[in-house]
């Protein structure tokens, strides 16, 4: 295990049930987590906010959602494997994305065209540190990307799902409703519809990214799909069509029983810390 890495969970912002259930597979990891520190450099003095070990924490959330959920899913184990690695490695380079897209509209460029970029850049990383494509390919469909949710539009109209199609929808779904290492709060009654942590996820994100909350994708705006919508609104809609096939899939694969898709952020918490105990 990484020097260190036990210190860390117990200063961390993770539920002990969380760190516990996370230690029951991180020893295994290490080749993962030493991205975050080099080059992601999650772990360095920022000199603003200290480091960036909170976002750390959040892969580790998302690594433990989706190994249980992947369990529930009945993925053949090379698959399984790819996700808890792609899980623990999808924000890897979060701070060099950022960093670039500050550098890069301070000068005037589109942000999101720059986020893009550092994507691609981060699967090079990974490529060169021996990663499978199926890692390479995960780590890629998480995210508000227009290209990313019409990725995920194309293999839910699919007739058939492989299991690596499966796990794709698992990874965009699980990181679209995880707000930073936070355990899921209850669906609940909102006006007049029940909403859940996709749609607290996403309205926080269209707050903190006001400016990418009142446009609507130029390039994708005849699109059927996007329609009006905008970047936020889109992946929170894909999120909830993910949510209600992963459903469907649980009820018949193991005859899970799930209040509805709308409690299933809070379902897989309820196992883990069921697991954990």
């Amino acid at each position: 295990m990484i020097i260190g890495l036990p210190e860390f969970f117990q200063t961390s912002g993770l539920s002990p049930e969380v760190r516990n259930y996370l230690l029951l597979f991180v020893e295994d990891r290490d080749k993962e987590l030493l991205l975050h520190k080099d080059p992601g450099g999650l772990w360095e003095p920022d000199g603003k906010k200290g480091d960036w070990r909170n976002v750390t924490e959040h892969c580790l959330m998302v690594a433990a959602r989706a190994d249980m959920l992947g369990r529930f899913l009945n993925l053949p184990k090379d698959v399984q494997e790819g996700l808890d690695s792609a899980a623990m490695l999808h924000d890897f380079y979060k701070r060099r994305e950022i960093e670039m897209m500050k550098n890069g509209t301070i000068a005037g460029g589109d942000g999101l065209v720059i986020a893009w970029t550092a994507g691609k850049e981060s699967e090079k990383i990974l490529r060169r540190a021996g990663f499978s494509e199926l890692v390479i390919s995960l780590v890629g469909c998480v995210g508000g990307f227009p290209q990313i949710i019409l990725r995920m539009k194309e293999i839910l109209d699919a007739p058939d799902l492989k299991p690596e199609d499966v796990a794709h929808l698992a990874l965009h779904y699980i990181d679209g409703y995880t707000n930073g290492s936070s355990l899921a709060e209850p669906a609940v009654e909102e006006g007049d519809k029940i909403i859940n942590d996709v749609d607290r996820r996403n309205k926080k994100n269209a707050e903190r990214y006001s400016e990418l909350a009142k446009q609507s994708p130029p390039e994708y705006k005849d699109h059927p799909f996007f329609g009006k919508m905008t970047l936020f609104e889109a992946q929170a809609a894909m999120s909830h069509l993910i949510e209600v096939r992963i459903t469907e899939i649980l009820h018949d694969n193991g005859g899970r029983s799930i209040k509805s898709q709308l409690h299933l952020p809070e379902y897989i918490d309820e196992c883990i810390i069921e697991a954990a105990a």
